[in-house]
């Protein structure tokens, strides 16, 4: 879709952008939007839901990417791709802002990406979901926000030339470093209890195969495990219950020492 001029092009890539930037666009003609002078529609955003208000026809979701807070909408019906069909429900939708209240839902407090578009509605402007997904490993968030990085400076400054690669390249580690630092100590990034079960199940894995690994009669005993996987007894001692749960190993000479049950 191009406009009068060969510059106005728009975007139909999925462009990573941040809360601040999406705030800070400015409206175009035909109900496109323009960030760093580039027209965008489609877009990516990373952040925690930390609300939601559900509709008949939508669910509203407030997102928090520590840049800025941001309501996007993600409607209910199959194809919510047209502008007069939003406007045709325009009375509709205004009962359901006060008939909706906060609810529970899967997304909530956690860390989610988002796909969706922008695009002027009732002379404001809209952020439609077209896609929304939880996150579970950390690095996406650090990826999304250095691509946001990349594009901006690509579109304000221009491709890197090779003389300028390396200067750029340290730059973005420094900015890789700011954000792993702010990712870790802003309270609307992954909860702590999230990232702890990620390392709890790499820390159950290596467990169990040092105690399958074992072929002794006695078994492999607390202490040794603690020792190979360098973490407290008390930390280990929480794997094996689990383990013993599950059936998974048993107790040999006595509490302290185990045999995977394989």
């Amino acid at each position: 879709m191009t406009n009068n001029s060969n510059e106005n092009v728009i975007v139909r890539t999925i462009t990573p952008l941040t809360a601040r930037q999406i705030q800070l666009s400015t409206e175009s003609e035909g109900n496109t939007f323009k960030i760093d002078k580039e027209f965008v529609m489609n877009v990516s955003l990373v952040g925690t839901v930390i609300k939601v208000l559900d509709g008949n026809t939508y669910t509203n979701y407030t997102i928090d990417d520590g840049t800025g807070q941001l309501n996007v909408r993600k409607f209910k019906r199959n194809k919510q791709n047209n502008l007069d069909d939003q406007e045709e429900q325009e009375g509709q939708e205004e009962g359901e802002k006060k008939k909706s209240e906060q609810i529970e839902n899967p997304f909530e407090n956690k860390y989610v990406r988002i796909i969706g578009n922008l695009k002027e509605y009732k002379n404001q402007k809209s952020f439609s979901v077209t896609k929304i997904t939880e996150i579970t490993d950390s690095n996406q968030i650090t990826t999304h926000f250095l691509e946001a990085i990349l594009v901006h400076m690509q579109r304000t400054k221009g491709i890197l030339k090779k003389e300028q690669a390396t200067s750029q390249e340290s730059q973005i580690k420094e900015e890789k470093i700011e954000i792993q630092k702010e990712t870790n100590n802003n309270n609307n990034i992954i909860s702590q209890q999230n990232t702890t079960q990620i390392l709890g199940l790499a820390l159950k894995d290596k467990a169990l195969r040092l105690i399958s690994s074992n072929q002794t009669s006695s078994g492999i005993s607390l202490q040794e495990l603690s020792k190979e996987l360098k973490s407290t007894e008390e930390e280990i001692r929480e794997i094996v219950d689990f383990f013993l749960d599950q059936g998974q190993i048993y107790i040999t000479i006595d509490d302290e020492h185990f045999r995977s049950t394989d």
